[in-house]
């Protein structure tokens, strides 16, 4: 599709936030989702949500994106499924990484980006 993939990681390192991203200077994103207790479908929303912001994407773009995205989820997991285990299968990236000069923490509601 053309898009850059963020970093992802798990929890966001606010307690009170269920997604988070912090950008670098050089333009790199690390989106925080929490994963444990939340529908499985929430945390691919969220994650989804988290590569149209990174990717800056027009409303347009972001639709199409958002569309591709389910269409590729939908066809190898039950949106349905309980999350049970999927925290393990989020690379974290070291502490350090997260607390680079000009790194930015950009809280966001799912829409947005719309």
């Amino acid at each position: 599709m053309g898009l850059k993939v963020p970093s992802f990681q798990s929890p966001p390192r606010s307690d009170q936030l269920d997604r988070s991203i912090q950008r670098s200077r050089n333009g790199d994103c690390v989106v925080a989702v929490r994963v444990r207790g939340r529908p499985f479908a929430a945390v691919v929303a969220d994650v989804i949500e988290g590569i149209v912001v990174c990717n800056r994407l027009d409303a347009s773009a972001a639709g199409v994106a958002r569309d591709g995205l389910w269409r590729e989820i939908e066809g190898s997991h039950d949106a349905s499924a309980p999350v049970a285990g999927a925290a393990g299968s989020c690379t974290e990236a070291s502490e350090s990484e997260h607390r680079k000069p000009g790194a930015v923490v950009e809280p966001y509601a799912l829409d947005e980006a719309a």
